[in-house]
């Protein structure tokens, strides 16, 4: 396979390049920002930006929300917010359109992915028509070294209610706490109350550790809770000061460590402390928090080039130029062009007709060599996805980690779609140049879903993504017990399982393959397979140490990953993970789904 060409420059000199333009960026924002002062005021609509937490942080998205109020009481009107990017980077524009009610109040959410991204105000259209007036407002300082290896400081969202200095109760400078150990976080208290927060996940997915009291989970709205309990299990990090009952359904994955309630679920990892006050918190109990925040931190602790990419997780077999043809075309053209050319006018005695024969052999080689790289590899696009999902049957929620990639001989106009609980992190580090050329065009609209505009995806060069996701699922696999003690399965994830591995409550390994959608199948006891070894901290792990290459081990070595009341199930589709592009010619795909089969409610 021919490696995908990177920037001429060396490494030392385009990152010093990069974090100079980094730099002169930052300064122009400082320059032209000015705080936005509460409501702004378009003839009948009123837009208040609501605060973002500012911190410096590497993954995941950040949320700009804006309350979008028409006060007229004749009829609606569409509003359309736009936050461009003047100063360059990864990302061109972000915008949302909405349409409010008379009388009526919106929130509305545009989420930044991490790339970098300084936009110096948000432009308004009030049914069309563009806005004299902008909205500014703070950067989140979200993604500005993407380009970068990352420093490894974590990013905490802590509530306003938390007592205390955080940063000084872990780094050793609060007066109880002299003997603590420094810690390397970077900590934004938040200037909402938690009745306000996001009830989006991907609103927190920049952060590797939040920390809240457990009245703030017992004040929070329904929604906002759900939106944390999603954060914890696509692989966060969550502290609770405080007595605080956890789902039922994390109950069985409780483990214990330094005098904390640790709570394994999906990928992710919830502590209770007893203490309400965090400085009463020893020094093992908040060195064994930092490193949970760290762990969360770790999948994104280096971000690959599309080379590295591509060479790990491949979309096409061959990026090869046809090189060999191309030469002889052009071989063929300089013969064509010069003595056959010459030769032929000559006995005709029409040289003069070289005037208009070159420019047209010109343009048909030109043609020739344009429809053949074409044809060499064909006109259609190629996807490739993998993913790994968490199904909780008890709790109808599905989490889903993946990679998903893209490949096209010609740049798709339609651009990419996903919905609005998937978090997308592109691989594009070392080509930073190669992308910010195309800057404009690359832009992300969150009317209708998540969808990546033009440029994302460039001809005849493959685009990367890590996701994840969750979202609510009614999938199940029904499992039915039979005449002496037989087992069977009911196929109800939406696609064929190709291998399917089920452990009963004594940790015993049952398999069964070639299970088509609906279809029922008897299980019989796994041939060459051990007991059920998996262990509460397994998925977190797995996330922890590199799940971009863990995924394949489900389907190699269940035995390593089950548990007792869990199965595992090897699917030839994706039903869990959008296709992103709708035209495709080629699409492999493969998804290991993780199931926890419903429990009785007054389990543990």
């Amino acid at each position: 396979m021919t490696k995908i060409p990177a920037l001429h420059t060396s490494t030392a000199t385009r990152r010093f390049f990069l974090a100079l333009r980094a730099l002169m960026m930052s300064a122009a924002v400082l320059c032209a920002w000015r705080p936005a002062h509460g409501v702004t005021t378009f003839g009948d609509i009123d837009i208040t930006p609501e605060p973002t937490a500012s911190v410096e942080s590497y993954h995941g998205y950040v949320e700009y929300g804006f309350s979008v109020r028409n006060h007229s009481r004749r009829g609606a009107h569409t509003v359309r917010i736009v936050m461009p990017n003047p100063y360059g980077g990864l990302l061109g524009q972000i915008s949302r359109s909405v349409r409010v009610g008379p009388g009526s109040t919106l929130a509305v959410s545009l989420l930044q992915p991490p790339l970098p991204f300084t936009p110096s105000g948000s432009i308004v259209f009030i049914d069309g028509q563009r806005q004299r007036d902008k909205i500014f407002l703070r950067t989140a300082g979200h993604a500005d070294r993407y380009y970068m290896y990352s420093s490894g400081r974590t990013s905490i969202l802590v509530s306003r209610s938390v007592s205390g200095d955080l940063n000084a109760i872990l780094n050793g400078t609060s007066s109880t706490s002299p003997s603590r150990r420094p810690v390397s976080s970077r900590f934004a208290r938040s200037e909402l109350p938690v009745t306000n927060w996001s009830s989006n996940w991907l609103g927190y997915s920049r952060y590797d550790g939040i920390v809240v009291t457990s009245e703030d989970m017992g004040n929070m709205p329904p929604e906002v809770r759900t939106a944390i309990l999603r954060y914890t299990e696509c692989g966060g990090s969550l502290l609770v000061l405080g007595a605080w009952s956890v789902p039922e359904t994390w109950r069985p994955w409780k483990g214990t460590q330094t005098d904390l309630e640790t709570y394994y679920v999906g990928f992710g990892e919830c502590l209770v402390s007893p203490e309400s006050d965090p400085d009463r918190l020893s020094e093992s109990q908040w060195q064994y928090i930092s490193g949970t925040w760290s762990r969360t931190l770790r999948p994104w602790s280096r971000i690959r080039d599309v080379s590295e990419a591509h060479g790990a997780f491949a979309v096409v077999k061959n990026l090869k130029v046809p090189v060999r043809g191309m030469f002889i075309m052009m071989l063929l053209f300089a013969v064509i062009i010069g003595p056959v050319n010459l030769i032929v006018l000559s006995r005709k005695g029409k040289r003069i007709w070289m005037l208009w024969t070159v420019p047209a052999i010109s343009f048909l080689t030109c043609a020739a060599v344009s429809a053949y790289s074409l044809l060499a590899e064909g006109l259609g696009a190629h996807a490739r996805t993998e993913g790994l999902t968490i199904l909780d049957e008890g709790s109808h929620r599905a989490t889903t980690i993946g990679l998903t990639a893209f490949y096209s001989p010609l740049t798709p106009g339609e651009g990419l779609h996903f919905g609005y609980e998937t978090e997308l992190t592109p691989e594009v580090r070392s080509e930073y140049g190669d992308w910010d050329r195309q800057t404009a065009d690359r832009g992300l609209d969150w009317t209708y879903d998540q969808h990546l505009a033009k440029a994302w995806v460039t001809a005849r060069v493959p685009a990367h993504f890590m996701l994840r996701k969750s979202d609510v699922r009614r999938e199940r696999v029904a499992v039915r017990a039979g005449a002496g003690g037989s087992l069977g399965v009911v196929n109800g994830l939406g696609a064929d399982i190709r291998w399917l591995w089920l452990a009963d409550e004594n940790g015993t390994i049952y398999s069964a393959g070639n299970i088509t959608a609906g279809a029922e199948a008897a299980l019989s006891r796994a041939a060459g397979v051990g007991r059920a070894g998996g262990t509460v901290d397994t998925l977190r792990n797995a996330f922890t140490s590199g799940w971009i290459t863990k995924i394949a081990s489900f389907a190699t070595h269940p035995e390593r990953f089950l548990r007792p009341g869990c199965y595992i199930a090897v699917l030839d589709e994706t039903p869990f993970i959008e296709k992103g592009l709708k035209k495709v010619k080629v699409r492999q795909s493969r998804s290991i789904v993780y199931g926890i089969l419903k429990r009785d409610m007054d389990e543990g």
